[in-house]
């Protein structure tokens, strides 16, 4: 195969994947309707219409409700109504998504290749935690992490002070999604450590952006009755069955999970491995039967391994929907062992997005989902390849 063909049979594919990942996301506004869907629509309407955080309400993710509600407010202005507020609530899942996909593609770009760039953009497009579309908690943490992790990548290049600023912005606004999220601040200050070269001030404004948008939060929720919130705090956390469950019962129900994930990987194992013998397969042609190299290989099998996954999601294949999650914990694992394979070999761009990547993507990888994959990672090792 001429290179010129094989140039056109990748425009090709990028194009079918693109569609795809399209008409899933399409799917997705008028499917997508789970329970914790409508838990956060509830939160966020429940909060334009007067109920006061910590007092009135006593949801453990209120504090994850003020997005959804900014365009909950425009659709109740407009309709009156909340007939058909879920396929809002969907649509605008989607958009953002897409717009975070977007913004992780354009920042990759300038530091990897276009086909790792592109890689990233699909991975984004794809990933669902819980199967929910819509800005619930559990989103909001990964959009957010990500745009964290590129306004990193994007200081460590050009060292301006504003994407300091809006990267503790975008801290600040996953905390209010998981609060847990605030141990990444930690993180945040070793990755200035390193990577600042006017480390005191840098990790000084930060940090200081970081402490006023807790001071602002400190004061709303508050509302001039300390008391009152820190006792009700102390109620929401207790009344929550899972601080509630010994150490021994966690470690049990891991045991359970993986046991689960085991039994439910039997099909998508069988999607793997037709992906990487395609991606073989296609690199021996592109190759004219020499074999084909990691460049060829580990594109290829990105490739057919979500060309796979597409077809069968739309298609309705037989225990596909029900599996899907754990499609992106395989490739969670593909992606990530390579990155870490080919760390020693990045240059120092190539670190610092390698860097960034694994400050945000493993800590969402196991909050979120424990074993299940839809999560930012990093995609330098992908694109090093």
């Amino acid at each position: 195969m001429t290179s010129r063909r094989y140039h056109t049979l990748w425009k090709i594919v990028a194009a079918a994947l693109v569609l795809g990942s399209c008409l899933i996301n399409l799917k997705n506004i008028f499917t997508s309707c789970q329970v914790d869907a409508e838990y956060q629509v509830t939160m966020a309407y429940r909060l334009l219409r007067g109920d006061r955080m910590f007092e009135q309400m006593w949801e453990a993710h209120q504090t994850s409700a003020f997005f959804l509600a900014f365009f909950e407010w425009f659709f109740l202005k407009i309709t009156g109504s909340v007939t058909g507020i879920m396929v809002y609530a969907n649509a605008v899942g989607i958009l953002c998504k897409t717009a975070v996909a977007f913004c992780v593609y354009r920042v990759l770009q300038k530091y990897t290749d276009k086909k790792a760039a592109f890689a990233a953009l699909l991975f984004v497009l794809n990933t669902y935690p819980k199967d929910i579309v819509l800005p619930d908690f559990a989103n909001l943490q990964i959009w957010f992490g990500l745009l964290l992790m590129c306004c990193l990548i994007l200081y460590t290049g050009r060292r301006s002070v504003r994407w300091l600023i809006l990267g503790a912005v975008c801290l600040c606004i996953q905390v209010l999604a998981y609060p847990s999220c605030v141990l990444l601040w930690p993180l945040c200050m070793v990755f200035l450590w390193r990577h600042s070269l006017r480390r005191g001030r840098d990790m000084g404004i930060f940090t200081g952006v970081c402490g006023l948008g807790a001071a602002a939060y400190l004061v709303y929720f508050m509302r001039g009755n300390p008391g009152r919130f820190v006792e009700h705090l102390y109620l929401i956390w207790s009344g929550d069955e899972s601080h509630a469950v010994g150490f021994g019962e966690r470690l049990a129900l891991l045991g359970q999970d993986l046991l689960l994930l085991v039994a439910d990987m039997k099909y998508i194992l069988v999607v793997a491995m037709c992906a990487v013998l395609a991606a073989w397969i296609w690199g021996r042609i592109r190759s004219t039967g020499r074999g084909a190299g990691e460049s060829e290989l580990l594109p290829g099998v990105f490739s057919w391994f979500l060309g796979l996954y597409i077809l069968g999601y739309l298609l309705h294949l037989p225990e596909e929907e029900a599996g899907s999650k754990y499609h992106f914990f395989l490739l969670y694992l593909f992606v990530e062992g390579v990155a870490w394979a080919r760390a020693k070999r990045l240059d120092p761009a190539g670190r610092n997005v390698f860097e960034a990547g694994q400050l945000v993507g493993p800590r969402c990888f196991c909050r979120i989902w424990g074993f299940s994959p839809r999560c930012p990672i990093s995609f330098r090792g992908y694109a090093s390849a």
